[in-house]
């Protein structure tokens, strides 16, 4: 019995050494869950990939802006008028009309 206990702690200890698909450890994922909870985030799977990441909520969420230096996250173009309002999280993923940094509308994907 004592002899399982040593495996199956062994094996434990080595499973959590194993990088995730992304190259990250599990307890660096772990260190990166704790440090994004720490600061308000949320921890989850994001983009094409699926790899875990931290998401957080922008401070300047839904505010006017006509340029992405207005905002902290992405300045999405309205689709029905002008100017734009700021995005509510970082990262963004997916197909969006936004103004740039001079100013200009233009679409970009995130994946």
């Amino acid at each position: 019995m004592i002899r399982t206990g040593a495996v199956l702690f062994a094996v434990m200890t080595l499973a959590a050494c194993q990088p995730e698909p992304f190259g990250r450890s599990t307890i660096e994922l772990r260190d990166d869950r704790r440090q994004c909870e720490a600061e308000g985030g949320r921890f989850e799977r994001g983009g094409l990939t699926g790899a875990l990441m931290c998401f957080q909520e922008t401070p300047d969420a839904g505010a006017a802006c006509t340029k992405g230096t207005d905002c902290s996250g992405l300045c999405l173009a309205n689709a029905d008028g002008p100017g734009g309002a700021c995005s509510s999280v970082r990262p963004l993923f997916g197909c969006h009309e936004m103004f740039d940094e001079r100013g200009e509308k233009v679409v970009i994907c995130i994946d």
